[in-house]
């Protein structure tokens, strides 16, 4: 599964579970400590889950400071955006994760002294912490790696090749990179494969995610994963989706698939045509 987060943006994540544990999931409160100096009591009405250092939430969540303080201005972040400030004691602020997309994305509370007209001055934070919202997905679909991590090597993938071994309409490619495995799953760069089929590529929420737009089909796929939604719907490509040279590498096949192209690979001459 995945790794811990990067340093800097979470020093230590700890999470009490209070009430009966089932599993790795729960149905009730849980205390997460992030780097800062007081941690975040999360409240839901659904399940809680923790896989190895990741977080996941779903449904309708509710979070409040766990710091008893007084006299001073809560402010709520989710993403680093500024959702919700009150200076209510131990306020509550209440989070429907449906509005936001699956994938990894953050949470922070505030203790802020003064006003904006005498200037503020942030007393303490939860610092930001980490979690995952997975409202489409299943536990066993979480657990088989949906967010796992990118591939941590190189060496994983074959040089890239010298030649162009995908053509589009009978002509060569014109390729910005080579492309790499040669073989029915030789993979280029996301960019190049749209470029010659048109569509569109957009990234977000976060560089974890992308949408791929064409001719009425929504692709949303993701770095290190080969399980992509067509339109909503779970498909799988067949190869990874590698990130490498700041390039997501699709499979062309797999990719073309699911877009409503047609590929074809030619084992002698070492080709894969893509016609459309």
């Amino acid at each position: 599964m995945r790794a811990m987060p990067a340093a800097g943006l979470i020093a230590a994540l700890t999470v009490l579970f209070v009430g009966a544990l089932a599993g790795s999931c729960l149905a009730a409160t849980a205390t997460i400590e992030g780097p800062g100096q007081f941690a975040l009591k999360l409240h839901t009405g659904s399940d809680l889950e923790f896989y190895q250092n990741a977080l996941v939430l779903r449904g309708d969540v509710a979070f409040r400071p766990d710091d008893a303080r007084t006299g001073v201005l809560w402010a709520f972040y989710v993403d680093g955006a500024n959702k919700y400030s009150t200076d209510k004691p131990s306020p509550l602020y209440e989070l429907d994760t449906t509005k936001l997309e699956d994938g990894d994305h953050t949470l922070r509370v505030d203790a802020i002294e003064g006003s904006l007209a005498q200037g503020e001055y942030r007393l303490a934070s939860t610092g930001t912490i980490a979690v995952t919202i997975a409202n489409t997905l299943t536990p066993a679909e979480i657990k088989q790696g949906y967010f796992g991590p990118q591939p941590g090597s190189m060496k994983l993938y074959r040089k890239a090749l010298k030649r162009h071994a995908v053509w589009f309409n009978g002509r060569e490619g014109d390729l910005e990179l080579h492309a790499t495995n040669l073989g029915p799953n030789v993979r280029i760069t996301l960019t190049d494969l749209i470029r010659h089929v048109g569509g569109t590529v957009e990234w977000g929420p976060s560089d974890k995610l992308l949408f791929v737009h064409r001719q009425g089909t929504t692709v949303k796929l993701r770095p290190g994963s080969s399980v992509v939604w067509v339109n909503g719907v779970k498909d799988d490509l067949g190869a990874d989706v590698v990130m490498m040279a700041n390039r997501n590498w699709v499979p062309v096949r797999g990719m073309c698939r699911v877009l409503g192209v047609d590929t074809a690979w030619n084992g002698s001459e070492k080709r894969m045509y893509v016609s459309y």
